[in-house]
């Protein structure tokens, strides 16, 4: 089983759809991407596989508490989890 994502890198994941989630721009799309792609690499390392560091990456975004969730941006955070975990280094 998994161990809980590390506390700093859940935060600023949250923190990041939390504000792409109040109004979505190039700046906070490019945010949650980069937000993305750390949270990824840290639990890749850690030894999770694919299908469980997207489910976390909904879980992060469901856990942000905006009054205006936007399951475009979520979707694109799943295609940019996806990419950056197969990506080779």
């Amino acid at each position: 089983m998994n161990q809980s994502p590390p506390v700093e890198e859940t935060e600023a994941l949250r923190s990041a759809f939390a504000a792409a989630f109040g109004g979505r721009t190039v700046a906070n799309s490019a945010v949650v991407h980069e937000r993305v792609s750390a949270f990824v690499d840290v639990l890749k390392a850690a030894g999770w596989s694919a299908e469980a560091v997207v489910i976390e990456v909904r879980k992060v975004a469901r856990a942000a508490e905006a009054p205006a969730y936007q399951p475009a941006i979520v979707a694109d955070a799943v295609r940019w989890s996806i990419k950056h975990y197969y990506a080779v280094v």
